[in-house]
C-alpha cells in the first residue's frame, strides 16, 4: 500500500518556504532549528522557465541547542544530510532571543554549513526566523536587515494545506497533549478492565485472541482509521481495552499493521491473512487524521498496556507523513515499556530520516518482533 500523499504545493522563494514549514511539520516550532533537504523535481516550474525547481525530500528539526553545545543536534542531523535523495538543504532557526545572541545564530547555522559541505550537499539558504520577522544569515557577511514574513493569506501553498484538512498545532507540547486522555472517566473505566487479568491477561502476555476478538480489535482500529472524519465519539471502554490487549498479541498486530501502515510482510508470511475483518481484504489508507484519532483513542490505554497501541499509532502517522506525531508518540511507547521491539526499530527508523517506502519494501525479510 502506498500511503496518502501530502499535498502536492509549490512555493516560490525562502519567505514562502519558512511561512509553510509549521504545516509540513505539524506545528509551530520554537527555540529550534529546521532542516529542509531538498532534491531534483521530475515537474518544470511555473514561473520564468529559467527558474530552478526542487522538491522537498523531508524536513528534520531538533530544539535549539545552548550555545557551545551543537553537536549533539548537528549530530541528530547527519541523516537527514546522509539521505541519497539529498542535494541542497535550507537551515532555518527560529528563535525569539535577544539580538546579543545574533553571533549564536550566526556561528550554529555556519556549522550546519560546514556539516553540509563536508557530504557534498548544498546550502541554498540559512535564515533566522522571530516572531513575524525573518532575515537572512550569510556565511560571510552575518545575519542580513529583518524583514517581515507575508501573511499565510498571501502564499497560496498554505490554502493547498487547509484544503487538504492540515492545521498545525500551536507547538510541540500541544502536539504531544494528543497523548493525554481527554475523557478521565473513560480512562479510569479502561484501567479497571484492563486490571481483569482472567480476562486480558497481563501486559506482553495475553491469550490468544479468538477470530471473534481479532475481528473486534479490527473492527475497532478500522473504524478510528477509516472512519468518517470529523469529530466522531472515542470508542467505548470496553472496545479500547480489548484492542489494547489484543495488540499485545504479535502476529494479529502485525496483521493489522500489514494493512493499515503498508509494512508488507512485517510479521512474516502469514501477517496478510484478512480473515480478522472483511474491511482488511485490501488495504486500508492512512492519512494525518488518522493517525490523530488513534492517539486520542490510545491515551485512555494506561501506560503498562500503552506500548503496542502507541506504536502502532506512530507507524501509522509515519506512513501518513506525520514524523512530528510519529515521533511523539515512539517516544511514549518506549516510556511505557523501554524494551519494547517494535517501538525501538521505529525509532530507529525515524532517527535514521529512513523513508516509509524502506519498511515496505522489506517485505517478509522483516523480523516479528
Amino acid at each position: 500500500m502506498d500511503p496518502v500523499a501530502d499535498p502536492c504545493v509549490t512555493v516560490f522563494g525562502l519567505e514562502q518556504i519558512i511561512v509553510t514549514l509549521p504545516y509540513q511539520l505539524g506545528f509551530h516550532p520554537r527555540e529550534s532549528l529546521v532542516l529542509i533537504g531538498l532534491g531534483d523535481s521530475p515537474r518544470a516550474p511555473t514561473r520564468a522557465a529559467s527558474a530552478t525547481t526542487e522538491r522537498v525530500i523531508l524536513s528534520a528539526r531538533v530544539d535549539l541547542p545552548q550555545s557551545g553545545e551543537h553537536a549533539g543536534a548537528l549530530s541528530a542531523l547527519v541523516p537527514a544530510l546522509d539521505r541519497p535523495e539529498t542535494s541542497a538543504v535550507v537551515a532555518v532557526v527560529f528563535s525569539d532571543a535577544a539580538p546579543a545572541t545574533s553571533l549564536r545564530v550566526a556561528e550554529l547555522l555556519a556549522r550546519v554549513g560546514e556539516l553540509a559541505l563536508r557530504r557534498s550537499v548544498a546550502v541554498r539558504a540559512a535564515a533566522w526566523v522571530s516572531g513575524r520577522r525573518w532575515r537572512v544569515v550569510s556565511e560571510h557577511d552575518g545575519p542580513r536587515p529583518w524583514r517581515p514574513l507575508p501573511s499565510a493569506r498571501d502564499v497560496p501553498a498554505v490554502a493547498d494545506y487547509v484544503a487538504a484538512g492540515r492545521a498545525p498545532a500551536r507547538d510541540r507540547a500541544t502536539l504531544e497533549g494528543l497523548l493525554s486522555p481527554a475523557d478521565a472517566d473513560l480512562a479510569a473505566a479502561v484501567r479497571a478492565l484492563l486490571e481483569d487479568r482472567r480476562t486480558y491477561g497481563a501486559p506482553g502476555c495475553v491469550p490468544t485472541p479468538t477470530t471473534a476478538q481479532a475481528r473486534d480489535a479490527a473492527a475497532v482500529l478500522v473504524e478510528l482509521v477509516a472512519g468518517a472524519r470529523g469529530t466522531e465519539p472515542l470508542p467505548g471502554a470496553t472496545d479500547i481495552a480489548r484492542t489494547a490487549s489484543a495488540l499485545h498479541h504479535v502476529p494479529l498486530r502485525d496483521t493489522l499493521l500489514s494493512r493499515m501502515a503498508g509494512t508488507g510482510g512485517l510479521g512474516g508470511s502469514g501477517s496478510r491473512n484478512s480473515v480478522v475483518h472483511p474491511a482488511l481484504e485490501s488495504d486500508v489508507g492512512v492519512d494525518r487524521a488518522a493517525a490523530s484519532r488513534l492517539a486520542r483513542a490510545g491515551a485512555h490505554v494506561p501506560q503498562p498496556w500503552a506500548a503496542p497501541w502507541l506504536t502502532v499509532t506512530g507507524l501509522v502517522a509515519w506512513q501518513a507523513g506525520d514524523g512530528a506525531l510519529a515521533n511523539i508518540a515512539v517516544e511514549a511507547a518506549l516510556r511505557a515499556d523501554p524494551g519494547y521491539s517494535l517501538a525501538r526499530l521505529l525509532s530507529v527508523a525515524l532517527r535514521s530520516a529512513l523513508p516509509p517506502s524502506r519498511l515496505r519494501t522489506a517485505g517478509g525479510a522483516a523480523p516479528c518482533v
